[in-house]
């Protein structure tokens, strides 16, 4: 199952109606050039709302974005570095491993379930 990082999909649905509102405005100034590359960045931010910034869950890692000095970067954490996991609210979760990660989630609670079953299991197949 994939989750998607709240915070860039905000800022993503925001940048959108901006750039088809200025897209608009030159639509009506009749700046053909620039439209073109109203619609061509809209396209881009589209495809960014489908495909990335997905977190994922796997079998012995997870896949996440921390913000880093120069924005927000995937990350991949193994179960076994994973010393405790806490829900915060309805869109946000912590993870302590090697640092503390806060994640902004769309689904935080599910991500959260999902993820504490797959460490359960993970630790039952590393201990057998």
């Amino acid at each position: 199952m994939k989750y998607k990082e709240f915070r860039m999909l905000i800022f993503s649905i925001v940048f959108f109606f901006v750039i088809t509102g200025v897209c608009i405005y030159f639509a009506l100034d009749h700046n053909r050039s620039k439209v073109i590359i109203g619609v061509i960045l809209s396209f881009v931010i589209l495809m960014m709302l489908t495909t990335k910034y997905n977190m994922k869950i796997f079998n012995d890692s997870i896949l996440i974005y921390e913000f880093k000095g120069i924005g927000i970067m995937p990350a991949l954490v193994d179960y076994e570095n994973i010393k405790e996991v806490t829900l915060i609210s309805k869109h946000r979760v912590k993870i302590k491993h090697k640092g503390a990660s806060m994640l902004y989630i769309l689904d935080a609670e599910s991500f959260y379930e999902e993820l504490i079953e797959n460490m359960k299991e993970y630790k039952k197949s590393v201990n057998h």
